[in-house]
């Protein structure tokens, strides 16, 4: 169960870090949002140079520019019903209140492998209501346990509890609003490097990126301690394991199923999730091992929002998850139309895979071809020339 003391010292220097972000942002926007129209004023009055007068309204426009901000008014993926698979949505219910956070307002299907919650906002135009959002992706289902997934949203709810989403939600608006401040400026050009405003965005943007990692890295760690404590350290660190074992194969496998259809001039497959599993299935064992210790040793980027994975199981006190030894129910037993599910899933599934493909595919300088592969559903030749020059990529460590 959630503990609802006093936080610790480590998450009481983490608010206070995030109360510094905050405010030190509103500061500067209210600084800028005041300071810049007095100073149009008072250049207009004392008969200033005309070129001061436009760098400030341009500024000022700037500033008023990166307040678009849209918010995304639904949540991702399919929208199941209690009626379609009740026993899930029972699941949910229970874990929500091991969490102790409120109902769970929509549960969505996702074409991607991963596990998340959000928030959307229902209502009018006087009023809205905020609704908790899980989502879950189909792969997720094939590869856990029950018992495996209960923990996993036990850890998602846990960023209910802590106020996670909410922080992030501020995080998020301040990142986009970034975003549009450093777009502004760079159109630009060389010029924007003696602006005072632009350097200060630079220099807080960059703070804002060490700052907020380490903050959502300790929610990170903090969410898997419930999620421990809850459902045991052992049932807990093989359902990270395989979760991340899931989401680097399920790329690399589908990516070639796709590419190889591509290639034989075939039509793409109807169900690309059974594509996935038949082609995990079809490695051997030594391929598998290597998955997962690719998986466990793999580093989180310098500023991103996890903990490395061998130190998350190093915490839990797993670093080696044994196999399961009782026998668990699965967690595709859940919904029983899993199969149409997936099928109606699978265009969605199968651009996101070759969107991945194709953003790995011009990191490594190959843009030509993502734009020969981009065009395999109308022209199989270029598809398969682009498949032939794309799939040895497939094989390495990094997808």
């Amino acid at each position: 169960m959630a503990s609802n003391g006093p936080p610790s010292g480590g998450t009481r220097s983490h608010l206070v870090a995030y109360a510094f972000l905050a405010g030190a942002w509103h500061v500067s926007m209210a600084a800028l949002f005041v300071g810049l129209p007095v100073l149009v004023v008072a250049l207009l009055d004392r008969q200033g140079h005309p070129a001061l007068v436009l760098w400030a309204a341009a500024m000022f426009g700037m500033l008023v520019l990166s307040l678009r901000v849209r918010d995304r008014g639904e949540a991702p993926g399919r929208l199941l019903s209690p009626d379609e698979a009740p026993r899930l949505h029972e699941l949910v219910d229970r874990a929500r209140r091991a969490a102790g956070i409120g109902p769970v307002g929509e549960v969505r299907l996702s074409a991607h492998p991963t596990v998340g919650v959000t928030r959307v906002f229902r209502g009018g135009v006087l009023y809205t209501r905020p609704v908790k959002v899980l989502l879950v992706g189909l792969p997720v289902f094939r590869a856990l346990t029950v018992p495996e997934l209960e923990s996993i949203l036990l850890h998602e709810f846990a960023h209910f509890l802590g106020q996670d989403v909410h922080r992030g939600e501020r995080l998020a608006t301040i990142e986009a609003r970034l975003g549009n401040l450093r777009r502004a400026f760079d159109r630009s050009g060389p010029v924007r490097w003696v602006n005072p405003v632009y350097l200060w965005i630079r220099l807080y943007g960059w703070l804002f990126g060490v700052a907020t990692a380490s903050i959502r890295r300790r929610q990170e760690v903090l969410a898997d301690d419930l999620a421990a404590r809850a459902c045991g350290p052992t049932v807990y660190a093989r359902a990270l394991l395989k979760a991340a074992a899931v989401r680097r194969l399920f790329f690399r496998v589908s990516a070639r199923r796709l590419m190889a259809a591509a290639r034989e001039g075939r039509p793409a497959p109807a169900n690309l999730f059974r594509e996935a599993r038949e082609g995990v299935r079809a490695l051997s064992p030594e391929d598998r091992r290597r998955a997962l210790r690719e998986v466990r040793e793999a580093p989180e980027p310098a500023r991103g929002s996890h903990p490395p994975l061998a130190r998350r199981l190093e915490r839990l006190g797993r670093a080696w998850v044994p196999r399961r030894r009782l026998r668990e129910e699965r967690a595709s037993n859940l919904i029983p139309a899993l199969e149409s599910v997936e099928e109606e899933l699978t265009p969605e599934a199968s651009r996101l895979v070759l969107a991945v493909l194709l953003v790995r595919a011009r990191r490594r300088g190959l843009s030509p071809v993502a734009k020969a592969a981009a065009a395999a559903p109308a022209e199989p030749a270029r598809a398969a020339r682009a498949a032939a020059t794309v799939l040895p990529l497939l094989a390495a460590p990094a997808l």
